[in-house]
């Protein structure tokens, strides 16, 4: 071993002399950054692994603390039906099951409670960020920000002096166009 390389990691044990009960992890299975060199399962690279287990198209993995680990045997059926061109039941995407599977899906059309409060208080007059977050709660900028998007048009200016820093002041100009149906 020459100074300044690091060691070889053991090379893990052939996939086909584990019982169907041992654990594999994703390193084992798809291609990492750190050794690409390394043998593995399947050609792929890790994040369209991770992805792959994200949507329901690989199995599950089984948690060890933060760890991932597959059974020998649930990868090795997984392959096997790969090999008969059986495909894995897709996610669900409507429904109370999908709900689980999915990120709530932002809605530009209507604000949210805590926008509809912004723009209570932009009707009253000028409000700076301090006042806004009192009354919308945190993140002022991605709350302006969806309000424009439904039709508002808020106008932004630096706070002046003695102001606190990142401070703005907010201006509500003009509703949207289809009148109260975000009345707050």
């Amino acid at each position: 071993m020459t100074v300044g390389t690091k060691p070889t990691p053991p090379a893990p044990p052939s996939f086909d002399v584990l019982a169907d009960s041992a654990l594999v992890r994703a390193c084992d299975i798809a291609r990492g950054r750190r050794d690409p060199s390394r043998p593995v399962l399947m050609n792929v690279a890790a994040s369209t692994f991770w992805r792959m287990v994200r949507d329901g198209q690989f199995p599950a993995p089984v948690k060890i603390g933060a760890m991932s680990c597959w059974k020998v045997g649930d990868v090795r059926q997984w392959l096997a039906d790969q090999a008969a061109g059986v495909q894995a039941p897709p996610k669900p995407r409507h429904g109370p099951a999908a709900m689980k599977a999915q990120p709530a899906a932002k809605k530009v059309g209507r604000p949210a409670t805590s926008s509809l409060a912004i723009i209570k208080a932009l009707r009253a007059g000028p409000q700076t960020t301090a006042q806004m977050e009192a009354v919308g709660g945190s993140r002022v900028t991605a709350r302006v920000h969806e309000l424009r998007k439904a039709g508002y048009q808020i106008t932004t200016e630096r706070a002046g002096e003695g102001a606190p820093r990142n401070s703005s002041i907010y201006r509500l100009v003009a509703e949207p166009l289809n009148g109260g149906s975000h009345e707050a």
